[in-house]
């Protein structure tokens, strides 16, 4: 039985031609799209952390800092995240200040710029880096003006504290201890986000 093969005409070539381009040209749209897409998704996080950061907002500013560097961590906006959450967590106004995730979100910033293409504000960076290094250091082996003052108090006598006086004392222990031990949970939330995002960022973990 002979095989009978269908010649194509340059028409069909043409349709088969056109039909080729209109699909890749579809995938480009779609992917331009995307991107654009991508990229303003990130813009709009970016200024609502800053807007947060500016305001005082220091948990929503944190939060959003931190969600730019899990999503965007490889981008300029990712690595801008680092420097910004390191500044917001070493200002002392911040309720939930900590220089152990000040220290650590810089490192990852400065090391981050290993082309070294962030020069503009690397001093700044470095600055806060070694300051926050210096106060996780203790308190003995900072440089001299971060160094604790000797101070000398005297006890001139005994006081005795009223039953009713010492009841809302121990109240007001407990309560001051309720809120370290919360502090604590959400210092350690903090630290186990920021080691998940130091593992994406060094290629030892996951992407998310």
């Amino acid at each position: 039985m002979k095989t009978v093969r269908r010649l194509l005409v340059p028409g069909d070539r043409m349709k088969r031609l056109g039909l080729t381009l209109a699909c890749l040209l579809l995938v480009a749209c779609a992917s331009a799209r995307a991107e654009r897409r991508e990229a303003s998704m990130r813009a709009e996080l970016w200024r609502q952390a800053y807007v947060a950061m500016n305001g005082r907002q220091y948990a929503r500013a944190d939060t959003l800092f931190g969600t730019l560097i899990r999503d965007y961590g490889d981008s300029q906006t990712g690595r801008e995240s680092l420097f910004y959450l390191g500044a917001l967590r070493l200002d002392p106004r911040n309720p939930n200040w900590s220089s152990e995730l000040a220290e650590t979100s810089l490192e990852l910033y400065l090391r981050a710029d290993s082309a070294g293409r962030m020069e503009w504000r690397r001093p700044e960076a470095r600055t806060l880096y070694e300051l926050a290094r210096q106060l996780n250091l203790p308190t003995e082996a900072r440089v001299p003006g971060l160094q604790a003052e000797t101070r000398v108090v005297e006890v001139e006598r005994r006081v005795v504290v009223p039953a009713r006086e010492a009841t809302t004392l121990q109240a007001e222990v407990t309560r001051l201890r309720e809120q370290l031990a919360l502090r604590e949970q959400q210092i350690k939330r903090q630290e186990e986000e920021l080691d998940r995002i130091r593992k994406t960022l060094s290629g030892t973990g996951a992407r998310e």
